[in-house]
């Protein structure tokens, strides 16, 4: 068990398997069942699919999201987006989910988005929604505005970038997105957006 969680941890899904297959056994506990299921759909496992269902029985969210990767992965990018809805859906109410399968399916969202602009669109959307407990905030926030440089609508960008007002990420990336996304919809603060871009770059 111990072989296969630090195998796990180290993110080498398939070593993990191979040391777990060496004693091959049911999951023990909640968190071997979550550990043991994402292992194999990052490993593609034939198996990954009956330990997703397993897991689904205590973290329903967790199983949704492991769904949508393993249905990402096997060019199904329309089934995917419906799983990883759900269970983006049910994060906004259920705060026992877990950070880290949470923090990657924000990351799913990202790289499903420019396989369809629908997809794309209804990604964006849910970004903008709270999970419980305000989890992730700035990383589900920036995954919105990750997405919507695939929609490429300017119309949109002041929305994604509103919440960070005044206290805007501090890299140049993010300052030039900011002054540019204010200078093309005439926003007002397009001169301050100007102002911090020009300092950080002088910094």
């Amino acid at each position: 068990r111990l072989d296969f969680e630090r195998e796990w941890s180290e993110a080498n899904a398939k070593a993990a398997l191979a040391t777990w297959d060496l004693r091959p056994r049911e999951p023990l506990t909640p968190t071997e069942s979550l550990d043991v299921a994402e292992a194999a759909v990052v490993a593609s496992d034939p198996r990954a699919p009956q330990w997703v269902e397993r897991l689904a029985r205590t973290d329903p969210l967790d199983a949704l999201a492991l769904e949508a990767r393993w249905l990402s992965d096997h060019g199904r990018p329309a089934d995917a987006a419906a799983a990883l809805e759900k269970a983006l859906v049910g994060y906004r109410t259920d705060p026992w989910a877990s950070r880290l399968v949470m923090r990657r399916a924000l990351d799913l969202a990202i790289a499903i988005a420019p396989t369809d602009r629908g997809i794309a669109q209804r990604m964006l959307e849910l970004m903008t929604q709270p999970f419980a407990l305000e989890m992730l905030r700035d990383y589900r926030l920036y995954a919105g505005v990750s997405i919507l440089k695939t929609l490429g609508d300017a119309r949109e960008c002041r929305r994604v970038l509103e919440p960070f007002e005044p206290y805007t990420r501090w890299s140049e990336w993010d300052l030039t997105y900011r002054r540019d996304c204010y200078r093309a919809t005439g926003d007002p603060r397009a001169a301050i957006a100007d102002a911090d871009l020009s300092r950080f770059l002088l910094e």
